[in-house]
């Protein structure tokens, strides 16, 4: 430990001080300069005394770092010096005469350990032992370290500047060219050496040390491996990295879009696609609020309805059930979520105002309708630097975490890459079309995501405590000041997108399909095109918008199409018949009721799939009185 003599003066930061008297932790100086008395606490002279020389702090957990085989040596050779010190060996029950401190030497001591140690491994000489002792009387088993087994052997300083500055310059060379052998990396150097010296250019060293040098140079710059991971890599800012924490929902969206890994079949089509999935992600809690799939890139109109989802409570979204029960049908063994479950979940997902949008610079984000969107309901938007993923790394995460837990569980995943991607996955004929891929997305992000213990959430006291997105959501909801209000059903409906659209007297026609509702028949004859607003994930309803600023809602007209033979079985194979038939025979079913409660009567009334007959089901004798009375008028 440090220590001052009293009888001299004492420097401290601000002058030299002589010393009065000390009571407990409390000492009384005099300064030589002014005279002035001053009365300071030990822990304050500690910090501003100076001049003292510094501490030798033994790390007493270096030992513990160290490898099974370092560690076995250093505490070998600590228990061979502590008996020369102290006379007894720890391994060994009781003392050794020729170590006994009370009849022999250090030095016979040292002689006696040198030729103990003679036939093993840790044989050393007088002058190697007796260092190794001295620093083991100051430092103990810290000292006794071989510093090879904690730092990277250095190499730059026994090498030529010249060919370690033309070799770092051919490897930052190398960022945006195809991937290299480190062979060629030794050829670019020797040419670059000779562009710039000439005929004098130095030799390089053997190739096995430019091997060692570009191993070195080259750590985590991925030079001889991907050049994709390469690019990424120089694309990171040159400076230390920091980590900005949100602690409020809403305080933070981060909003991307990306490719899918899965293939969806396109009606119409013959070949398969792979859709566009664009989310929004609060920092603070990882919460999944909006997301919107396309088969093509989305627009900057799509990101409003991203703007729109989050602001709008699924309670208070447009019903989506006979969607869902569409959807369910078109898609062979899809099984969604009840409504009733769907609503119970919806309860205990948050509900958050975006404040900031980090967006990137990708010409859909950056659209004027998508930043008027934000601003109208005052929401910042921060654009992140161009070719700088890490500024809205929460999001690239998310979506790394949708493909492992959601679309690995689809059929057609690609796997990621052409490499990881099976046989002929685009052509399975179970591949589901992109309106089940969004209904399941939906299911899993209430049911899954915002009940899954995340590790980026947890407890700053007990770390190996994860919470869900939901659990943080809700304890972060006790703090808050202000509390905002959702927006209605009517003010969702009112920003969707809307055209133009000619009335007639079977409604709208609108995306090949037909709507209509009992309360546009005022204004037939009266009118000629009216606004329609759509939900393009929910193509089963529209909204007439009259001048008087009201909403019609209408339904759609032409889904009876569930009851004709072709619907849902684009390519039915002979096995599968039976489960078809089976299939139409529930759509049937839907179709009577739906028609019960729309008070509208079928043309015809559904009934059970009926085999086909057969000539040995009919007798050999017509029935005359059976058959129906024909006659040669108008035929």
């Amino acid at each position: 430990m440090r220590a001052f003599n009293p009888s001299e003066p004492i420097q401290l930061e601000d002058g030299e001080y002589t010393f009065i008297e000390t009571g407990g932790a409390l000492v009384k100086l005099r300064s030589v300069k002014t005279g002035e008395y001053i009365t300071m606490h030990m822990a304050e002279l500690g910090q501003r005394i100076v001049g003292l020389p510094p501490v030798s702090i033994r790390n007493a957990r270096l030992v513990a770092s160290l490898g099974d085989k370092q560690k076995d040596r250093t505490l070998t050779i600590a228990d061979h010096l502590r008996e020369i010190l102290t006379g007894e060996h720890p391994a060994l029950d009781k003392p050794r005469p020729q170590f006994d401190l009370t009849t022999t030497t250090q030095t016979q001591r040292v002689y006696a350990k040198m030729a103990e140690l003679e036939a093993t491994i840790y044989k050393m000489g007088r002058s190697s032992l007796m260092a190794k002792l001295a620093a083991f009387k100051v430092n103990g088993e810290a000292s006794l370290v071989d510093g090879r087994a904690l730092t990277t052997k250095a190499v730059a300083k026994d090498d030529r500047v010249t060919v370690l500055e033309a070799l770092v310059e051919v490897i930052g060379a190398q960022r945006g060219e195809s991937t290299v052998t480190a062979a060629r990396l030794i050829e670019l150097t020797s040419n670059e050496l000779l562009n710039q010296y000439g005929a004098d250019r130095p030799d390089l060293p053997s190739d096995r040390t430019m091997y060692r040098l570009i191993k070195i140079y080259t750590k985590g710059k991925h030079t001889t491996g991907s050049a994709q991971t390469r690019r990424s890599a120089g694309d990171r800012p040159n400076r230390p990295f920091g980590k900005a924490t949100q602690l409020l929902p809403g305080a933070e969206f981060q909003l991307d879009s990306t490719p899918m890994n899965i293939f969806v079949r396109v009606p119409g089509c013959k070949i398969p696609m792979r859709p566009h999935l664009a989310i929004m992600v609060d920092v603070a809690t990882r919460s999944i609020l909006a997301y919107t799939f396309r088969l093509v890139a989305a627009k900057g109109i799509d990101h409003v309805g991203l703007i729109t989802q989050a602001l709008v409570p699924i309670q208070n979204q447009p019903d989506r059930t006979r969607f869902r029960d569409m959807v369910e049908l078109q898609n062979k063994g899809l099984t969604l979520l009840s409504q009733a479950e769907l609503m119970r979940l919806a309860h205990h997902r948050p509900f958050m105002y975006p404040r900031v949008l980090v967006i990137d610079n990708g010409k859909d984000f950056k659209s004027n309708v998508a930043i008027r969107a934000a601003e109208s309901f005052g929401m910042g938007v921060r654009f992140s630097p161009p070719r700088t993923p890490v500024t809205k790394g929460i999001v690239e995460r998310t979506f790394l975490s949708i493909k492992s837990l959601f679309e690995e569980n689809l059929p057609g995943f690609t796997g990621g890459s052409v490499e990881m991607r099976g046989e002929n996955v685009q052509n399975r004929n179970n591949l589901l079309d992109i309106f089940a891929v969004q209904e399941l997305f939906h299911d899993w992000v209430l049911s899954t995501w915002q009940n899954r213990p995340h590790r980026s959430l947890i407890d700053p006291l007990f770390p190996e405590q994860k919470w869900s997105p939901n659990q943080v959501a809700a304890a972060a909801a006790r703090v808050v000041g202000d509390i905002e209000i959702p927006l209605t059903r009517e003010d969702y409906i009112r920003l969707l997108p809307f055209t133009q659209r000619s009335l007639t007297s079977t409604g709208f026609r609108h995306q090949n399909h037909f709507y209509d509702a009992p309360e546009l028949h005022q204004y037939r004859g009266r009118v000629a095109t009216m606004r329609i607003l759509f939900d393009p994930y929910n193509p089963s309803t529209v909204w007439a918008a009259p001048a008087d600023g009201s909403l019609i809602e209408c339904t759609i007209r032409d889904w009876n199409a569930m009851n004709r033979p072709f619907f849902g079985l684009m390519s039915v194979e002979d096995d599968e018949l039976e489960q078809a038939d089976e299939r139409l025979a529930q759509r049937a079913a839907i179709a009577l009721i739906g028609s019960k409660l729309a008070g509208t009567p079928l043309h015809q009334a559904p009934t059970e799939p009926q085999a086909a007959l057969l000539p040995a089901d009919f007798d050999d004798e017509t029935d005359v009185e059976a058959l129906p009375e024909f006659t040669t008028e108008g035929n």
